[in-house]
């Protein structure tokens, strides 16, 4: 009785109506062909395809990283984040009051377009350093003579000399931040965590094949490539310090609430700098401040996530 009652037409639209090769003639026709089928279709149906036969169209399961621990005393004191954290806002409102209330006069060196992160690289860090083969050195007989060829070519050198100071990185002066509003900001912001981040794995990639090669060249080692080794790094700390000042930088004028590109990248940035500081070596402690304020400022600041690293 229940089942009839739930299953009571709406309508009578008569009897049923075996199916057939014509189109039905209007919709009680239609609809008696439906009863039809209805009348005759099981309760349960039950399928008969092995699930086990698509096994192989399974999502596989992605490894996740491995996880390193940061050792404690790379990390900072709690007393010192909340005297950062109060000074990083007060830094912030000082800044956006100061370039509301006074613009700073016409800047000294226009920023590039932001469409062209290649230009935005060369204006902001430089020319990226070539890490596995190091610039040839002139000798000095060449610095004492020149010939008449070295001196027709003067304009050429001209022109090499100015290519040059285009690639001289140029520090976040406040009148460089004040000709990017918070959409450059966001976009320049985002050019420059996927330049670090991008370096930093190149650099493990470089430090891995140098630390496997060491040995076997070992017994060849001379006082010059010692000497390369170490301006190699000094060359990466340099310029892992631009890099830090313009990320703080842009920091400061980012804006509150994040967008979804933004928030990514600072959560790549912090991943990426925890990362980093876990395997600081001793000649890398100099980068241990940096990375410190970089990852409270991501962290405490900006409320993102910091990884168990």
């Amino acid at each position: 009785m229940e089942e009839e009652e739930l299953l009571r037409p709406a309508f009578d639209v008569g009897s049923e109506l075996p199916p057939s090769q014509m189109p039905p003639a209007d919709g009680f026709e239609y609809l008696r062909r439906v009863k039809w089928e209805a009348n005759r279709c099981p309760g349960t149906v039950v399928s008969q395809i092995n699930p086990r036969d698509f096994d192989h169209k399974r999502t596989q399961i992605i490894p996740t990283k491995e996880k390193t621990k940061t050792p404690q005393a790379f990390l900072p004191l709690s007393e010192w984040e909340e005297e950062f954290l109060a000074w990083f806002s007060e830094l912030r409102q000082n800044i956006s009051a100061m370039l509301t209330r006074k613009p700073p006069g016409p800047p000294k060196h226009r920023f590039p377009s932001i469409k062209n992160d290649e230009q935005c690289l060369l204006f902001c860090l430089g020319k990226p350093p070539e890490l596995g083969v190091p610039a040839p050195q002139p000798t000095s007989s060449e610095d004492s003579t020149s010939t008449p060829s070295q001196s027709s070519a003067s304009p050429n050198v001209e022109k090499r000399t100015a290519s040059k100071e285009k690639r001289i990185p140029n520090p976040p002066y406040l009148s460089i931040l004040s000709q990017l509003d918070e959409l450059k900001v966001n976009t320049l912001l985002q050019y420059h965590v996927e330049w670090f981040v991008e370096e930093v794995e190149e650099e493990k990639e470089l430090s891995t094949c140098v630390s496997s090669s060491s040995l076997s060249s070992a017994s060849q080692a001379t006082p010059s490539s010692a000497g390369s080794s170490s301006t190699r790094e000094e060359v990466i700390l340099k310029r892992r310090e631009g890099q830090f000042l313009w990320l703080f930088a842009l920091l400061v004028r980012l804006e509150k609430p994040l967008d979804a590109d933004s928030a990514s990248a600072l959560h790549s940035l912090m991943s990426s700098c925890c990362s980093l500081r876990a395997k600081l070596s001793e000649k890398e402690m100099a980068l241990l401040p940096h990375l410190n304020v970089i990852i409270t400022i991501c962290c405490k600041y900006f409320g993102q996530h910091e990884p168990d690293l």
